[in-house]
């Protein structure tokens, strides 16, 4: 499990098999292409003009 922030003070929680480099890795590649279909993080960012904090992401428990 892991978490993302935006901009805007809210707060995705996300749950992957993948390590998390990976993961964030697809969210980035989902909001650069403009795909919000593909990740809640994108559909987030790019329907209300955010700018997720990938970089800030925490690692709750999981692979990292």
């Amino acid at each position: 499990m892991y978490r993302i922030p935006c901009e805007c003070g809210k707060i995705y929680i996300g749950k992957s098999g993948q390590s998390i480099q990976l993961r964030i890795s697809e969210h980035n590649r989902h909001i650069r292409l403009a795909k919000p279909e593909k990740s809640a993080v994108g559909e987030h960012s790019i329907n209300n003009d955010h700018i997720s904090k990938l970089q800030d992401t925490k690692l709750l428990s999981g692979k990292t």
